[in-house]
C-alpha cells in the first residue's frame, strides 16, 4: 500500500527511524519494503521479522469423508467443483481461471465457484458465458461459510499475477486456509506464494498461462479426493 501512496518511500523510512517493529507476512513483502525504503529496515533503525498471518484452525481443518459429503449435499454440489476466493480484481487472475476451465473438455469440465466481490464481476460473468463455463459467483463470504465451501469443493485455485507495476500478492491467507482444509490447491508462482514451494497439497504454476493452468486443473481433478 505504501508503494501506491505519494511519498510512500519517505513514510517507510520514517517508520523505520521511529524504531518500529515491522512484521511481514512473507519475505517477498519485506524485500519490497526494503526496495521502497532504499535499505533494509534494520539498517534504518527498525526491527523486522517474517511471520505468516494467523487464521482460525478450528474452522479450517481437514474434514472427514462424512463431513465432506454432508457439506456437498447442503451446498448442492454435484460433480467436480473448483473453488476460488478473493476480491474480483485483476491481480487475482480470475480471467485466466475462467479461460482455463473453458479449455477443459465439456464432458469433464468442472463447475467454477468464486467467492468475493469487486469490479470484475460482470466481466467474469460474460467471459464464463462465452467460454461455456458454469460460473457461480458466491459474493463475499464470512470465514465459517468459506470453510464450509472449502470442505465441499474438489480443488482450490488461486491464479494471482504480478501486475505491470511490479505489484504482486504477499502471502494470500486464503491459500493457507485451503491447504489447512486438506483441499488440493493450485496457485501461481507469484509473489510470496513461491515461498510455499514444496508444501503438501500445493501445485505452483506459471502465472498468466491459460494452457498450463488448464492442464494442472485437469490433472488435479483426476486425483480429486
Amino acid at each position: 500500500m505504501l508503494a501506491r501512496l505519494p511519498w510512500g518511500d519517505s513514510m517507510a523510512r520514517v517508520l523505520c527511524r521511529g524504531r518500529a517493529e515491522l512484521v511481514f507476512a512473507s519475505a517477498s513483502l519485506r524485500d519490497g519494503f526494503s526496495a521502497l525504503a532504499g535499505a533494509s529496515p534494520e539498517s534504518l533503525g527498525a526491527r523486522s521479522r517474517v511471520e505468516a498471518a494467523p487464521f482460525d484452525r478450528s474452522l479450517f481443518h481437514v474434514s472427514t469423508d462424512g463431513e465432506r459429503q454432508c457439506a456437498r449435499a447442503e451446498l448442492g454440489l454435484v460433480g467436480p467443483t473448483v473453488l476460488a476466493a478473493g476480491r474480483l480484481v485483476p491481480i487475482k487472475g480470475y480471467d485466466v481461471l475462467v479461460a482455463a476451465v473453458g479449455r477443459i473438455p465439456s464432458s469433464s469440465r468442472p463447475a467454477l465457484l468464486i467467492a468475493g466481490e469487486g469490479p470484475e464481476n460482470l466481466r467474469l460473468g460474460r467471459a464464463a458465458r462465452a467460454a461455456g463455463v458454469h460460473l457461480r459467483l458466491l459474493g463475499p463470504l464470512g470465514q465459517r461459510a468459506l470453510a464450509e465451501w472449502m470442505a465441499a469443493a474438489d480443488l482450490f485455485v488461486h491464479p494471482c499475477r504480478t501486475l505491470t507495476s511490479g505489484r504482486s500478492e504477499g502471502m494470500p491467507l486464503v491459500v493457507r486456509e485451503a491447504l489447512a482444509s486438506g483441499l488440493p490447491t493450485i496457485a501461481s508462482a507469484s509473489g510470496g506464494l513461491v515461498e510455499l514451494r514444496g508444501t503438501d497439497g500445493l501445485t505452483l504454476v506459471k502465472a498468466d498461462d491459460v494452457a498450463v493452468l488448464a492442464a494442472a486443473i485437469e490433472s488435479a481433478l483426476s486425483l480429486a479426493r
